[in-house]
């Protein structure tokens, strides 16, 4: 800060003392934020873990630098977006290898099973966005298998897929659990805009979920008692 004594003239003298005033306001809110803003802000940050995340490095006695792991990416580091997941369980060859060809086209990771034993062992065994079954099998019928996956999984898509295109199976289907129902040969454009509706309204649905739980947990913190210590 200028010393009065340099000044020479009035001029002079009325900038030094704007210039220790401003200086004397911000060194006082300064000891403000580090007596009084600070503590409540650091007791607010401990309760909010998932919005500012648990990198708060203090970098001197009156700032804290904040990391938001949120933060978006450049483009160059961000990364390619997950594959969706498809199992297909059908006995026939031809239609295994036509939907793969089909779905891998737009880019869906897809698991083959050539039997019910076979596609429940998969759909045990790993995460699926939906499940494209068939209605006639040797081993099992489709209806007998879906009914299994929904007892273990009720939320999972199953589009049922049958050369048998009549109206009461497609409603024993629906009514079973499954989430819609094509007949051989299907419409690949249909089918696939359905596919996608389907797996996107399943996805925003669990983040929905996710969100209400993290906000009730939130809500459960804030209102817990502080201890005094």
């Amino acid at each position: 800060v200028p010393s009065l004594t340099a000044t020479q003239s009035p001029l002079n003298l009325m900038i030094v003392l704007q210039y220790r005033c401003l200086f004397s306001r911000v060194c006082q809110g300064a000891s403000i934020y580090t007596r009084h803003l600070r503590p409540e802000f650091e007791r607010w940050r401990d309760l909010q873990p998932c919005i500012l995340g648990d990198r708060m490095t203090p970098t001197s006695a009156t700032t804290t630098v904040v990391a938001f792991p949120n933060q978006a990416l450049p483009a160059d580091r961000v990364g390619p977006p997950e594959r969706r997941r498809i199992l297909v369980i059908d006995d026939e060859a031809d239609i295994r290898e036509s939907l793969e060809l089909l779905l891998t086209s737009e880019n869906y990771a897809v698991d083959l099973a050539e039997n019910a034993t076979s596609g429940l062992q998969k759909f045990e065994s790993g995460l699926h966005d939906l499940i494209l079954l068939d209605l006639m099998m040797p081993d099992r019928s489709g209806m007998e298998v879906l009914t299994e996956i929904r007892q273990r999984d009720p939320e999972t898509p199953v589009f049922m897929l049958t050369a048998y295109g009549s109206e009461e199976v497609a409603v024993r289907a629906l009514k079973s659990g499954a989430n819609d129902y094509f007949a051989k040969p299907w419409d690949n454009d249909k089918l696939l805009i359905e596919i996608d509706r389907m797996i996107s309204k399943g996805r925003l649905e669990r983040e929905n979920t996710q969100l209400k739980r993290a906000l009730k947990q939130r809500g459960r913190a804030l209102k817990a008692p502080r201890q005094l210590g």
